[in-house]
């Protein structure tokens, strides 16, 4: 069969194919000699290196190359560089304690600071918290991961000697610290992709200058995200590298590690829970475009192992359950999805695997429905909950708010929002040139990179996650950091098309390094005059509350002053900041509904039945605002514009606690400032 004439339809069959099946099973399918079916790819690729001609770079690049390569300046720039951008995050993330001359950690932060205390104190968090949901108490292990305890304090036990810090300052100061340390991560993850140390350094700078995971990892937020985000992305390099390794050797210990970073990053921050699923959309994806190996599904295989792992042990996981068991059935539908086309490709052409996508789907929607998978009846409920009480629209002050879980940090992003100082700043512009450049200057001839499929998927899902809900900027600047460099790299790529590509490679590297330093300047500009403190009038209150409160009897307050009533007057509390628990939503429709009721002998049985000693009253009106939520009662049948009552809702407890407190007969006004007001229940 050899010298064989090819018709142009047997062509066309396998330039179609060759993707997908090797030479060998192309030529057995159209009975051809494998040296015939080789030299129509070679002479195809003749072609297109024909039509994509690169001009060579001029010597006097060449030699600059060579000489910025040599290994006696690149490492030493490199480590100036990596230490200057460390130096950067960590001195703007110190910013709350060189400009504040007392802290008081707000928020979950002082139940974070409270947790590690006790670390340091007993060993181990407690079971449960006596000083939460009072009088049942909190199932700390059964809802929250513990990682980050167990870090702050081995760090203060090791650094307290010589530093002489309290657990307090410790702790900030090794938030700081470690937050700082994503640029690593970065780094390694662009170096691994594009296998270039420029480039890396481009997108590490601009993730590391970029505002938005700065500002939510500040020295006095100390919470689950900033190792998260860490461990996530060494999770991320090791994955690549496991991928890309060239023996099973390899591939198992770097899949190992990779495996193992997963695992702390499920154990320190509850929002990875999600990063699981990513990975199941990475899946979807290498499938659909072919790619799937047999070394990829052992690195998934092995990374869902660590999954399992965390499931059956991290017992914070156990109230989440829903989110594993779905995402196990996703795993192992999408698993044997991808060994159907692996065995599909082997035994014709015939394109049937978008059939095989059913297996996941059903697993996902039938077998729960089948009661084989616990969590499926809370998933629903709890997303029904949601639904019904935390997506609201109502018009109060002229402007409509969306409320998810009427809270800040889960409200919505404008997109033109991430270009402000404290989101992505100028670094949002390869938010919209990234997708350009994918489209436009990717070689079409050329299979994209593993790496840059997975960081593509794990990129436009947390640009729509940040859009959805404003906590999840933490993630941002990292992923356009990485995004950005791959901008940069293939317009590097697709300018060696034409004859003077080194001026348009210097204005590119120009314009990069602008955005990088416009970036950063506004950073140091806005957080320079930034306050970083406790809410207003908040401090104040607390210290009182301890001086009136000396027998530490239970408070009754909003659920976000929780945490801190806990920590820093040293008094348990009806309520905290646990707001997803249902526990707490129950306890807050409960307390919301008797507020905006008139029967003042009603409300004190309530506080009776639960042992509340002092109540704490927040008189901001969107408070009020969102009591009025809670009750599911309409807000202008009690309050006018501004929070003052109506006629109708005058004479509700909550009015009389801001306007007319005298009037109560079981609640004695012991403390009163222009935003909280303390009474003594009696």
């Amino acid at each position: 069969m050899a010298g064989r004439q090819i018709s142009e339809k047997q062509k066309q069959f396998i330039l179609e194919n060759a993707s997908r099946l090797s030479v060998d099973e192309l030529a057995k399918h159209l009975n051809l000699n494998a040296k015939d079916v080789l030299s129509v790819l070679n002479e195809t690729q003749q072609t297109t290196k024909t039509e994509l001609v690169e001009y060579p770079a001029p010597q006097y690049i060449i030699s600059l190359r060579n000489i910025m390569c040599s290994k006696v300046i690149l490492y030493p720039l490199l480590a100036f560089g990596m230490l200057m951008l460390f130096f950067f995050g960590y001195y703007w993330r110190m910013h709350p304690e060189r400009t504040l001359e007392s802290i008081m950690l707000d928020y979950d932060y002082a139940f974070h600071l409270r947790m590690t205390e006790s670390i340091l104190e007993t060993g181990t968090v407690p079971e449960t918290d006596p000083m939460g949901w009072y009088p049942d108490g909190k199932p700390v292990r059964e809802l929250l991961p513990v990682f980050l305890y167990h870090l702050g304090a081995i760090f203060h036990k090791h650094t307290t000697s010589f530093t002489g810090r309290s657990v307090q300052d410790s702790i900030m100061l090794f938030y700081g610290i470690f937050c700082s340390l994503c640029i690593i991560p970065i780094f390694l993850l662009l170096k691994q992709i594009t296998k270039r140390y420029d480039i890396a350094f481009i997108g590490t700078a601009l993730a590391a200058v970029m505002p938005a995971n700065i500002v939510r990892t500040f020295c006095t937020r100390y919470r689950y995200e900033g190792p998260g985000v860490i461990f996530l992305l060494f999770n991320m390099f090791f994955f690549m590298k496991a991928v890309e390794a060239r023996s099973r050797k390899s591939t198992l210990i770097y899949g190992a590690v990779a495996s193992i970073f997963m695992m702390l990053a499920v154990g320190t921050w509850r929002v990875s829970l999600l990063f699981p699923t990513l990975y199941c959309c990475v899946f979807i994806v290498v499938i659909i475009l072919r790619r799937v190996t047999t070394q990829f599904l052992a690195v998934f295989s092995l990374q869902s192992l660590g999954v399992v792992f965390c499931a059956l042990f991290y017992t914070y996981l156990n109230s989440q359950n829903y989110i594993f068991s779905h995402n196990a059935m996703l795993i192992t539908g999408l698993g044997i999805t991808a060994l159907c086309t692996q065995w599909w490709k082997k035994e014709g052409v015939i394109r049937v695997e978008p059939v095989f996508f059913l297996i996941p789907l059903a697993m996902v929607l039938i077998v729960p429905m089948l009661h084989l998978s616990s969590g499926y009846e809370s998933f629903f409920k709890v997303l029904l909950l949601k639904i019904r009480f935390s997506i609201q629209k109502f018009q109060v002050t002229g402007i409509e708010n969306i409320l998810f879980m009427n809270t800040a940090e889960l409200s919505s992003v404008k997109p033109l929002d991430l270009f402000k100082w404290d989101m992505c700043s100028w670094g949002a512009i390869f938010i919209i040139f990234y997708p350009i450049t994918l489209l436009i200057m990717r070689d079409k001839n050329k299979k994209v990179p593993f790496g840059e499929i997975l960081i593509l998927v794990f990129f436009s899902i947390i640009i729509f996650l940040t859009l959805l809900f404003y906590r999840n900027k933490v993630l941002l600047s990292p992923f356009v950091g990485l995004a950005g460099a791959l901008s940069v790299h293939r317009t590097l790529l697709f300018i060696r098309r034409f004859r003077n590509w080194p001026a348009v490679a210097g204005i590119a590297f120009l314009a990069a390094t602008v955005i990088i330093a416009g970036s950063g300047w506004r950073t140091g500009k806005y957080i320079s005059v930034l306050r970083v403190s406790m809410r207003s009038y908040l401090e104040p209150t607390i210290i009182n509350l301890e001086k009136i409160n000396k027998d530490r009897v239970p408070v009754l307050a909003y659920w976000s002053y929780g945490y801190v009533i806990q920590t820093y007057a040293h008094s348990p509390t009806f309520l905290d900041g646990l707001l997803e628990s249902p526990v707490v939503h129950g306890r807050l429709v409960e307390m919301s509904n008797l507020l905006l009721q008139n029967d003042e002998e009603l409300f004190y049985q309530f506080c009776k039945k639960y042992g509340m000693g002092i109540m704490m009253v927040d008189k901001y009106d969107s408070r009020t605002q969102l009591y009025t939520l809670y009750a599911e009662k309409p807000y202008f049948q009690y309050f006018q514009r501004g929070g003052r009552p109506t006629e109708f809702g005058k004479n509700c407890i909550r009015s009389k606690t801001i306007f007319d407190p005298k009037s109560l007969k079981h609640f004695k006004l012991v403390y009163m400032n222009p935003r909280f007001n303390i009474f003594i229940i009696e």
